[in-house]
Order: C-alpha cells, then structure tokens, then sequence
C-alpha cells in the first residue's frame, strides 16, 4: 500500500560550498533534524526546510522546498561571506586592487629583503576605513633576541590604497612581530618560518584594542596567518587558503569543524600545509576519544613534530614519555596553557633564561595568539 503524498519520504542532501562549513538542516518548525561539517543529510517529507551554513560567527540561511514525489534532492548552498584579514574573494572584507597587489608581491622567488635563506615571510597589512590609511604604523620585526630586522615601512606602502607589504627572506625559526600602540605600549605575537615555505601573515589596522590607547594600528591579535611553498605565493581566490582561513576561524571562535574524515582530508594533502597541522592540532576535540591526536602525528617529519605547539598538544595528549624541553614558546595562546599546564604537572621543562622563560607572567589574553607585552 503506497503512502499518501504528504507522508512520502525523500533524501535532502544539503552541501556546503566549503568543506569546513557548519551546516544544520531544521524543519517547517524550525526544529533541528540534521547537522554536519561540509554537508547534512536527512529523509524529508515534501514541505519547507532551512538550511542554515554557519563559519565562525557569521551564518547564511536558504529556505529549500522539497518537491511532491521528490526520491532525492540535492542543495548546494552559497559560500558564506565572512571578514578576514586577508584580501580572501568572496569575503566582506574582500578589496580587489588589496588582492592583487598582495599576490603580485608575494610570488617573487627572491624576496628584495634578505636576511637568511631558506625561507619567507610576507606581512600584509591593510586599512579598511579612511582612518587606517598607514596600516604600516609601529609594526616591526625581531629576532628571538629582540634585534630588528625590519620595519613594515621599509616594504611597499601606499596611503591611498591603505597598504603595505613586506616580503624577506629569513632563516627557517621563530620571529616576533611587534607592534607599538604609542609610546611605551608595544606587545608581540609570534611566526614561524619553515624550510621551503612562505609564512604569510595579514593583518587589519584598526582602533587599538588597548584600553585608553587612542590609536589605529595593525590588530596582530586578529591576524590570519597562512602558509604557501616560495615562489607560489597568495591567491585571493585559492581554495586551499580558503580552508586554512576556515580553520583559522573555527578555533578562533570555539567551533567543532574537524572531524576524522576532515582530518585525514587534510593529511592527504601533498605537499602537507604545516599551518593547517597547526591549526588541526588545536582544533582537536578533548578528550580525544577517535584518536586524532595519534593519526596527525603519524603524519608528520621532524620539523613539524619539533614545534612547540606540536609538542604542547602530544604533551596534553599523553603521547610523550619523557618531559619535553621548551626554549621557544608556541604561536598559539592555546599552545602557551598547555605548555603552563604540563609544566604544573612535570610533563614540560622551560629552559632558564630562555624566551620563554622571561615572557613568562607577562602574556595577555589574546583571542588566539600568543601576545605578551614588552615592559
């Protein structure tokens, strides 16, 4: 006996334009039936539904109808606009001569500031109002040691497009990236460089987030940092920057986006983008019940493992035998309270007189990086 119209059930296949997309389905009473990452699938009666595709804080909604005697249907959402500090199309804060210019800049092979070899960094900042003309403004970088090797300003800079743009070529290690808000009031994130690698870090200058600090300046709490192999530099409208801007997003704002299947997407990628494995470090659920942990670090060289927000997270995970020595400290201020959290329990050791020794008791709280104030 076949079903009445109204009771015949179909498939509804809701996908996401990025893989790393939240998605929930919910019915005609806006009760929710199905949920996922990338994609949510439920048997439906013919009627209304709302598709909502949600990344980080910012959500896009579509009303789907299904059909009458629809078997299955299929609906492809649109890719949810989202701020970025990185001239990202498809983005709100997406300018075009920004996107252009950072990916003229960034493709150069031989970067024209060389202070090492064997690795890049390109800093991109920009202004998206007419106060923050010189995004450039007391942004500087430092060796471990604290020593300059450049200003922003020393980079292409232009007040009538808001812009400016760094590119060096450094020693493979760990920089600071310095700001200073006005006089006396400067504090530092951390990057990394990698052997063969381009770290590319953005930032959008803004009022200062300091608390009786009247100044526009580059928000390097905020920043997006990607990674690219030299000489491929950055492509606004690349999908693979995209999903590591996605991942950025989602640790950013607390987000479940990694999922095993996502995981292991990720690791097959060649070659394998080692901000991603940065970014899917902490981005992994705890407890780790799937073992995550475990499948990322069978996937990754001795480089990789030897970063200290790698080694803060296998700390955390229990997969460390013998306490792990920390001169540097992580880039992540997720990174940070796991290192201060194995050190309480003598899983981890901060080497005297290290870097990571004197910033200690003098870290902010960052909504992802981690910031220290120089005194």
């Amino acid at each position: 006996m076949s079903k009445s119209p109204s009771k015949q059930t179909g498939a509804l296949s809701v996908r996401a334009a990025d893989s790393l997309t939240e998605v929930f389905l919910a019915d005609s009473r806006f009760q929710l039936i199905a949920s996922g990452i990338g994609r949510a699938e439920a048997a439906v009666a013919p009627g209304l539904y709302k598709a909502r595709f949600r990344v980080g804080q910012v959500q896009t909604d579509s009303l789907i109808e299904v059909a009458s005697g629809a078997r299955s249907q299929i609906f492809d959402g649109p890719p949810v606009q989202f701020a970025s500090p990185a001239p990202l199309a498809q983005t709100l804060t997406w300018r075009e001569e920004h996107g252009a210019a950072a990916q003229e800049l960034s493709r150069a092979k031989h970067a024209p500031f060389k202070t090492g070899s064997g690795s890049q960094l390109f800093l991109c900042l920009r202004g998206l109002s007419d106060e923050a003309a010189r995004p450039w403004l007391g942004v500087s970088l430092h060796d471990i040691h604290g020593e300059l090797l450049a200003e922003a300003a020393h980079g292409i800079c232009a007040a009538e497009s808001r812009f400016c743009a760094l590119h060096l070529e450094l020693d493979p290690g760990l920089y600071r990236l310095r700001v200073e808000d006005e006089p006396g009031e400067v504090y530092e994130i951390f990057v990394q460089t990698l052997a063969g690698w381009q770290t590319q870090v953005f930032a959008v200058a803004e009022q200062s987030w300091q608390p009786g600090v009247d100044a526009v300046r580059a928000a390097l709490p905020e920043a997006a940092v990607l990674m690219a192999e030299i000489g491929k530099g950055f492509d606004p409208a690349s999908p693979a920057a995209r999903q590591t801007e996605l991942l950025r997003l989602g640790l950013l704002h607390g987000r479940k986006i990694l999922t095993e299947p996502g995981l292991k997407s990720l690791l097959a990628a060649q070659p394998l983008n080692p901000m991603n494995v940065l970014y899917a470090a902490h981005l992994i659920q705890k407890p780790d019940e799937s073992g995550l942990t475990e499948l990322l670090a069978s996937h990754l060289d001795k480089n990789l493992r030897e970063l200290p927000d790698i080694h803060a997270v296998l700390i955390d995970a229990g997969s460390r035998k013998r306490p792990s020595v920390f001169a540097l400290p992580p880039l992540f201020s997720k990174g940070w309270q796991l290192l201060m959290e194995g050190a309480d329990k003598e899983k981890a050791v901060i080497t005297p007189g290290s870097l990571s020794e004197k910033i200690q008791g003098r870290t902010l709280n960052s909504s992802l990086w981690l910031l220290h104030q120089l005194r």
